[in-house]
């Protein structure tokens, strides 16, 4: 899971001292950030890191283990990657200006290739531990209805940003989360648990918490407007206590784990105008028009190029790499004359200069494109500019 994570966290920028994904990430601090993340006390600095774990040899790689490299005409170890799988791992660099997925085969991580460490599952907390941290750092998050984010979320959105962070899926309705995974006695209550209430006056779900433990759980007040915690114990919960559920057997590998893969929920196709993913997709990228663009944002208020991808095809099950040149690996290659809705379109040279793909939108049909550029997210036709700086095409959605 820790390697599942790390390639999650590719188009992050590289911040010297940097350990959260929100100030940047240098090379130790992704490491850190991952292996925290799972519960694991991970050293802060390289050196420490270097001597974390055991020894393993390079032709026993399995995802997760670290790899530690030289610098140039030294000895001295000075950067480090988490492995994934086929010879490529993550790693954060200054001069790729952030984290990115490189192989190990290549020459010059094969020059300067000093070892690896595995980290014992030992080291590793359990999974309800972890999901738990991660639902009480959630206290004070605000209130937007129907989000799942950082940003804020809903009743339903709080499981579903929780555990997604985990790569754990849960439904958006409400009584299809109550219906998810195993049901758990209120004695064997542990964290990550999904506790369900009852309405003043129905029977059935009305608001949905998660169990941290102590008989406490986290859950969103819309009217005071953020996250908050509260216990079990008290009147208002314990009379309208319905049950737990516990999801933990949902798990699916993000397609930025495995180059070329991708997430793919069934598809209905409709030759006879039935609606299809790639019509939802695209439906949900228009209503974004008009919204901000910045850097790096991936939604839901403001987006760059690769974000709003990263969030509109996230929505229907597709988890992209978070950068366009990453995106651009996923999913099969398509002619520019075989285009078809839904496709993932590529540029290069819009504003890096370097010949490499640095902009990416969504092919609507009829010659035309929706993505973010600086001015906002926005339409246009693929032609003049975006056909002069066209770069290929990706297939994501089956037919």
């Amino acid at each position: 899971m820790a390697a599942w994570l790390a390639s999650e966290l590719i188009g992050v920028p590289h911040t010297p001292g940097g350990s959260t994904p929100q100030q940047g990430l240098d090379n130790s601090g992704l490491v850190y950030y991952v292996y925290q993340k799972m519960g694991v006390n991970m050293p802060r600095s390289l050196s420490a890191q270097a001597s974390f774990g055991t020894p393993v040899a390079k032709n026993q790689l399995t995802a997760g283990d670290l790899l530690f490299f030289k610098g140039p005409g030294s000895n001295s170890i000075v950067h480090v990657g988490i492995y994934l799988t086929n010879g490529d791992f993550v790693a954060s660099s200054s001069s790729t200006n952030g984290v990115v997925r490189a192989n190990l085969n290549s020459p010059y991580y094969q020059e300067h290739y000093v070892g690896a460490r595995r980290i014992a599952s030992s080291q590793f907390a359990p999974l309800y531990e972890v999901v738990g941290k991660a639902a009480l750092e959630t206290v004070g998050m605000p209130y937007a209805a129907g989000q799942a984010s950082a940003s804020g979320v809903d009743n339903t959105g709080l499981m579903r940003y929780i555990y997604g962070q985990y790569f754990l899926s849960v439904p958006k309705d409400l009584l299809q989360q109550a219906a998810t995974g195993v049901e758990v006695p209120r004695s064997q209550l542990r964290p990550g648990d999904m506790i369900f209430f009852r309405g003043t006056s129905t029977p059935t779900p009305y608001r949905v918490g998660m169990y941290v433990g102590n008989d406490e759980f986290v859950v969103i007040d819309a009217d005071l407007g953020r996250v908050v915690k509260r216990s079990l114990t008290s009147s208002f919960y314990s009379a309208r206590y319905l049950w737990a559920r516990r999801p933990y057997a949902n798990f699916a590998e993000p397609a930025s784990f495995a180059a070329g893969s991708v997430v793919e929920p069934p598809v209905e196709g409709s030759p006879q105008g039935q609606v299809t993913v790639a019509d939802e997709i695209i439906a949900l990228a228009l209503k974004q028009v008009g919204k901000p663009y910045v850097l790096g944002a991936s939604g839901p208020n403001t987006f760059d190029c690769s974000g709003l991808t990263y969030y509109v095809y996230g929505k229907y099950g597709y988890k992209l790499p978070r950068a366009s040149y990453n995106q651009a690996t996923v999913g099969t290659a398509v002619s520019l004359q075989n285009l078809r809705k839904g496709d993932l379109v590529f540029f290069r040279n819009t504003w890096r200069n370097n010949g490499s793909v640095d902009h990416v939108a969504i092919y609507m049909g009829d010659g035309k494109i929706v993505h973010a550029i600086t001015s906002g997210v926005t339409t246009s036709n693929l032609k003049g500019y975006w056909l002069d700086h066209y770069a290929g095409a990706r297939r994501v959605i089956k037919p």
